[in-house]
């Protein structure tokens, strides 16, 4: 797995691609976090280029959430495709986490 971080307006973009699960979950962490060392106001995960996420995915993101909500920093996601689309609403991660365009 890649992850990119990239600037846009106010924000940093986490974009990881292919498959968010036990064996990639470290790197997903290790950008989030290098994300949130920065501060921005909010940081985008993009999940355009995202096939597959398990529940290890959804592990790091909370624990990642506490963090940057300790540290003041909005999580959000965009393009969520179908299959991270239903796992996120069957475990109400959109409770937390602003879904945006």
């Amino acid at each position: 797995m890649e992850v990119q971080i990239t600037a846009e307006r106010d924000s940093l973009v986490v974009r990881p691609n292919g498959y968010i699960d036990e064996y990639t979950a470290h790197d997903f962490r290790r950008a989030l976090e290098r994300a949130a060392d920065q501060y921005p106001p909010t940081i985008i995960i993009d999940f355009e280029d995202v096939d597959f996420m398990d529940s290890t995915g959804i592990g790091t993101m909370l624990a990642r959430y506490k963090v940057m909500r300790d540290r003041n920093i909005e999580l959000c996601v965009r393009n969520v495709g179908k299959q991270v689309d239903k796992l996120f609403r069957l475990t109400g991660i959109y409770s937390i986490l602003n879904l945006v365009r």
